[in-house]
């Protein structure tokens, strides 16, 4: 082995003595016989300079590949720009779903034949005051009230008050179904009576469909509010009930020619019949609202003078 390294190491320096020599001689020879070298080292040069670019070029690429594209910082910022987008994205398309719901539930609408202004508005709360835990009732022990009895109450608010246009009285629309009536309309938010609160009364119609058409009842009946998605119809002739001209999944109507709402609007399907305890002459029908109060969201005010 030592004698191995020696070897190399003599080679080495006889190489450099001779570099040295060559370096002095060619420093000390003429330029006539150096020129002839110079010509040989000129052409030598362009294939040095393509072979350091060359270098180079794989030199950047390895340091490219060895640095990182973004920092650590701009990567958080990348990801929280494409999260940022995808929310934006999902927003939109909600907005879209939103917009297309409400032109078929208006097209519904004018389909039936309504005319006038309808205007659009949201359901903000329950009530207008629901987040009292406590409300005074005009009503005590002298009107049969006492404590631990229910309280019901079907009224909820919507965003839109007198400056829109709302007006106490005007018919509420979800689609082509008739919900309640604004109750009071204030200047920025408006309270809705449900049809299923228990001081709704109000005159309906009966109607059996067939083949896409209502054939109703020759007479009015008398509606009233139930409470939850309920309401019922009262002094029903027992008449109509022996003679099947009315049955269960039958349809109740609002009676039309009213200046609230001239046309005929759905309101819910009578789901049972009983006679009347205090009659036997007379019969109650039960009826299941066709909207879920619970679920309203976005509800029309018509304005049968408005264009």
């Amino acid at each position: 082995m030592r004698t191995r390294r020696k070897g190399k190491h003599s080679t080495r320096k006889r190489i450099l003595v001779v570099l040295f020599f060559c370096s002095i001689a060619g420093l000390l020879l003429p330029t006539s016989l150096t020129g002839r070298l110079m010509n040989l080292v000129q052409v030598l040069v362009p294939l040095q300079d393509v072979a350091n670019r060359s270098a180079d070029a794989v030199g950047s690429a390895v340091d490219a590949l060895q640095k990182p594209a973004f920092s650590a910082a701009e990567a958080e910022q990348v990801v929280a720009e494409n999260q940022a987008l995808r929310h934006t994205v999902a927003s939109y398309q909600s907005r879209i779903a939103d917009l297309e719901q409400s032109v078929q539930n208006l097209t519904r609408v004018r389909n039936q034949g309504l005319r006038g202004k309808l205007i659009p508005a949201c359901v903000v709360a329950p009530d207008a005051l629901a987040w009292r835990e406590s409300q005074l009732i005009d009503a005590g022990s002298l009107r049969g009230v006492h404590r631990g009895a229910a309280v019901i109450s079907n009224h909820f608010a919507v965003n839109l008050g007198t400056e829109n246009g709302i007006r106490s009285g005007q018919a509420v629309l979800a689609a082509e179904l008739f919900v309640g009536t604004v109750d009071l309309a204030g200047t920025h938010t408006s309270r809705v009576k449900l049809v299923s609160d228990p001081t709704m009364h109000m005159p309906v119609l009966i109607a059996r469909e067939e083949s896409e058409a209502h054939w109703p009842v020759d007479e009015r009946f008398w509606f009233v509010g139930a409470g939850g998605n309920h309401a019922r119809i009262e002094d029903v002739d027992h008449r109509h009930i022996n003679s099947g001209a009315i049955q269960i999944g039958d349809r109740v109507l609002t009676m039309p020619g009213d200046e609230r709402l001239p046309v005929s609007m759905l309101i819910g399907t009578i789901t049972g019949i009983e006679p009347d305890k205090h009659n036997p002459l007379l019969y109650i029908l039960d009826v299941q609202l066709e909207f879920d109060a619970n679920r309203l969201r976005r509800v029309y005010v018509l304005d049968p003078t408005g264009e």
